[in-house]
């Protein structure tokens, strides 16, 4: 079973990506998180497979947040929910090593996809380090994963 934890500020905004989560089938929302420095702490408790979080957050923002927890758990993948998709922020999201943007006003569809499309790329990265000798090479970057996620408009 998947364990996703959600930080967001707006209490109906985690109530209805709670229930788009857990109507998917294996997955399931270890806790949620109300402002940043509690998304920090959550993380480090929980030990999620993915995480959901918004930009605009009391105490800490989404990048700080992610920030924080790429230290302690530099292969979780955050996703950044947000309505703020400028392209400065999406250049730092990158540098800091959040998996994926997906707009608060795209359809509930592209975020369960990108949410599938991480955790799957988790799942197989976890089977290839087990099957992998020490020091072997990883067969997709991190920059190429989120290039496949978040495609350059044409």
């Amino acid at each position: 079973m998947a364990q996703i934890l959600l930080a967001d500020d707006n209490p109906k905004i985690l109530q209805l990506l709670r229930r788009l989560i857990e109507s998917h089938a294996g997955w399931q929302v270890c806790g949620d998180a109300c402002d940043g420095r509690q998304a920090v702490a959550k993380a480090a408790e929980l030990k999620p497979d993915l995480m959901v979080v918004d930009f605009v957050m009391p105490g800490l923002n989404g990048l700080q947040v992610a920030e924080e927890i790429m230290r302690e758990q530099p292969s979780l993948p955050i996703i950044m929910h947000t309505i703020h998709d400028f392209p400065e922020m999406i250049a730092e999201a990158k540098k800091i090593g959040i998996r994926a943007l997906v707009s608060k006003t795209d359809d509930s569809a592209r975020l369960l996809d990108v949410m599938e499309r991480l955790l799957e790329e988790k799942r197989l990265a976890s089977e290839s380090a087990l099957s992998s000798p020490p020091g072997a090479e990883p067969s997709s970057t991190i920059e190429e994963i989120i290039e496949k996620l978040n495609p350059e408009p044409n």
